[in-house]
């Protein structure tokens, strides 16, 4: 089925879309002809070229921001009664076959010149294809209005980028790599570097700059890609718990519910049978009592003996209803022990699973943290040698071009005056050291705060799932 590229699900009265997310190799789809309200879960869809949506009951077209591929789209005889759904049709960049046609909003004298203004790449509307001449004419008449979505829409783009970029830096400082990104270390290593701003002042290393600066891009992405794997293999280790977790809880539960269900439904019997008894013992005592009141020495024996039937029924009837009370308190604590035993060993499998998931949490965190020193360590000696051939150079450079009349005059006292060129150049150096040291501690740090603050959430979730546990069960 992965590999279904055309689906026709046309006439079969659907009422909502569904079931089709394994399907992501999906071309064309036909759902014409059913009693779909909503267009909804098309999500994994995202090689739709073709849609047809003829004849069913939706008024809103939404939740197709996947669908960028699509070419053909059929929306025809549906409850469409806003020509705004037109707006959101020009997201579809290869959109260029629409047919839209017995929609309300199609009743609208204006509607075919908006529709055409807003999609001026459509190529066929409504079966027949759009005279060029009546294209451009609908773009001018709706010139105002579509700078206004133009301008609405970029802004709403701008606020997607922005929100986007801040989701992923919002992740990547939750895997402790925020700041190792392309060039963002070797920005960070001359942001308040004073005196490597004078040096990168000097042409004659630009080449040297470029050489290393590429050489630090390459180090600091290979951590930040390493970190961003091992904060996956963390967030797995958590997903996988809490899916356990609920597995096992989910399947006490049911067993609970499946005794209780027996119990309740063997219990009512029994509740029932013990209160005719008891209605029965009733109607005992007020026989007797009557019988009783009319006896004197001519009773006959006759009724004498219905007295003592009577009295033996009773007695009957009480060890009937005793007996019945005792096995129902007895199939009550059974149960009753049946499911705190079930607790008892959910709590254990608990305690032996989260101890499990901290023991893999601790290998991959402490696993992580000896490859992020691995990593520091390269980078220390990247910045040595970027030191050792900036020394070199600018030596070089300032005996025997001093004299350049193209280089600024307080560069070339600087150049000239050795002791305080190899001064700068070792302050700059001594800076890069203490940022790269810098982000190594607040690393590390950040690292063994989590893994003390996930062993403490581990034991929490623990307590919390036992608990709540055993609240269901009482």
């Amino acid at each position: 089925m992965v590999c279904l590229k055309k689906l026709k699900l046309s006439n079969n009265v659907i009422s909502e879309i569904s079931g089709l997310d394994t399907l992501v190799n999906l071309t064309h789809l036909d759902l014409a002809y059913n009693c779909i309200k909503k267009i909804q879960n098309l999500d994994k869809l995202t090689k739709l070229e073709l849609l047809n949506l003829h004849r069913n009951f939706i008024t809103t077209i939404e939740n197709m921001d996947n669908q960028l591929r699509l070419e053909y789209f059929i929306i025809s005889s549906n409850g469409l009664n806003i020509a705004e759904n037109v707006k959101y049709l020009r997201r579809f960049p290869r959109l260029r076959m629409l047919v839209i046609q017995a929609n309300p909003c199609c009743d609208s004298p204006n509607f075919r010149h908006f529709l055409l203004g807003c999609l001026p790449e459509l190529i066929v509307l409504d079966y027949e294809r759009i005279p060029l001449a009546e294209k451009m004419g609908a773009m001018d008449r709706n010139a105002l209005k579509l700078a206004k979505l133009s301008t609405i829409e970029t802004n709403a783009r701008r606020a997607s980028i922005a929100e986007a970029e801040a989701e992923q830096k919002a992740t990547y400082s939750k895997a402790y790599v925020d700041g190792f990104y392309e060039d963002e270390l070797w920005k960070s290593l001359y942001q308040d570097d004073v005196p490597g701003q004078v040096i990168l002042q000097i042409g004659e290393i630009e080449e040297i700059r470029a050489t290393y600066r590429e050489l630090f891009r390459r180090a600091s992405m290979e951590l930040f890609k390493k970190g961003m794997k091992a904060f996956k293999l963390r967030e797995d280790e958590y997903k996988a718990f809490n899916i356990g977790m609920k597995e096992a809880k989910d399947v006490v539960k049911l067993k609970g519910q499946k005794l209780t269900e027996e119990f309740n439904d063997w219990g009512s019997l029994v509740v029932r049978e013990m209160r005719n008894i008891v209605l029965a013992l009733d109607d005992i005592d007020r026989n007797r009592t009557v019988n009783t009141s009319a006896a004197d020495e001519h009773t006959p024996m006759a009724l004498l003996d219905a007295n003592k039937g009577q009295s033996l029924e009773k007695q009957a009837q009480e060890e009937t209803l005793h007996k019945l009370a005792l096995e129902y308190t007895r199939k009550l604590n059974h149960l009753w022990y049946t499911m705190m035993t079930d607790l008892v060993e959910l709590n254990e499998q608990i305690e032996d699973v989260g101890q499990e998931l901290g023991r893999s949490i601790r290998e991959l965190v402490v696993g992580w943290l000896e490859e992020v020193r691995g990593h520091f360590s390269q980078l220390r000696d990247v910045q040595l040698q970027y030191h050792g051939r900036l020394v070199e150079s600018l030596i070089t450079y300032g005996d025997f071009r001093a004299s350049d009349t193209s280089i600024p005059e307080h560069l070339k006292a600087l150049l000239a005056d050795k002791e305080a060129l190899a001064a700068i150049v070792q302050q700059s150096h001594e800076h890069h050291g203490a940022v790269i040291d810098q982000k190594e501690e607040m690393l590390v740090a950040n690292l063994k705060n989590w893994l003390e603050s996930a062993t403490n959430n581990i034991q929490a979730d623990e307590n919390e799932i036992g608990r709540a546990s055993c609240r269901e069960r009482v």
